[in-house]
């Protein structure tokens, strides 16, 4: 796979697209721009400054990344109310089947608060603790099958495979 790479900000709009297409993107941020908060593991960034001497080794990182994915089985969610992955699988009630849905659709990608409390609580008003809550059980639930479920900070949630490499950025 080649790592795109992304002069940014000026190409946000080509970032939004490659990640929406699963590609992997080094993004060459301009000198005095704040650098983008990069939350996906297929994502990352170098200083135009430091394009020569950092990019190869981040190239790299971020094809070998793309590779480790694309090596690994989906999660699958059932119909039944079951979660699979690999060879394990686990039972989730049917709220937690509404949580993880999206994370299955988005594996890899992180997935906004607001969008988990619409699909678990269909327009109703919910307390913040009551989705930290239930992701709590869910962490706990999903780990059962060697998945991780991450917290990304002030952005939502990152469902990976357990042996996933670390976001950088």
């Amino acid at each position: 796979m080649n790592v795109q790479k992304v002069n940014w900000p000026e190409e946000e709009p080509r970032r939004r697209d490659l990640a929406e297409a699963g590609i992997p993107r080094l993004l060459i941020v301009a000198s005095g721009v704040a650098p983008p908060l990069c939350v996906e593991v297929l994502e990352d960034w170098v200083r135009t400054a430091d394009h020569d001497r950092d990019a190869k080794t981040r190239i790299d990182a971020l094809a070998a990344r793309w590779e480790n994915i694309q090596d690994r089985t989906a999660p699958h969610l059932h119909d039944e109310g079951v979660l699979e992955f690999r060879a394990s699988r686990t039972e989730i009630s049917p709220l937690q089947a509404l949580l993880v849905r999206p994370m299955v659709d988005h594996f890899g990608r992180v997935v906004t608060r607001g969008e988990l409390a619409r699909e678990g609580w269909k327009g109703v008003d919910i307390h913040r603790n009551t989705l930290d809550a239930h992701m709590f059980r869910l962490r706990q639930r999903v780990g059962c099958v060697g998945l991780t479920l991450r917290t990304v900070r002030s952005r939502g949630y990152l469902l990976t495979a357990g042996n996933a490499v670390a976001i950088s950025g």
